[in-house]
């Protein structure tokens, strides 16, 4: 009998309100606005994408590991996590108009 895949739990608290987008595993997950103070939670066996529209208003709960809010008010940031980390995928900058 094969074993079941490991899973993670991520805790998303919104403690400004924000907008976030969830991906869990590929899948969208939600696409929502959460108004402080707010929680959403999901569990996924791969990763978490989290693309958020307040940086700073917007921790997480890895596994019971505390991620504080990571950024400015109303900055638009996005976070890949797995059952062990989280990454701040960099925002793509607009190409430099010459004048």
């Amino acid at each position: 009998m094969p074993n079941p895949p490991i899973t993670f739990t991520l805790l998303i608290r919104a403690e400004k309100t924000s907008w976030v987008s969830i991906t869990a595993d590929g899948k969208p997950v939600a696409e929502e606005t959460l108004i402080a103070p707010a929680h959403t939670s999901v569990r996924a066996s791969r990763e978490v994408v989290v693309r958020t529209g307040n940086a700073a208003g917007v921790s997480f709960l890895l596994n019971g590991k505390e991620i504080p809010a990571q950024g400015n008010d109303g900055e638009v940031r996005t976070y890949v996590f797995d059952a062990t980390a989280v990454r701040v995928v960099p925002q793509t900058q607009p190409p430099a108009t010459n004048r």
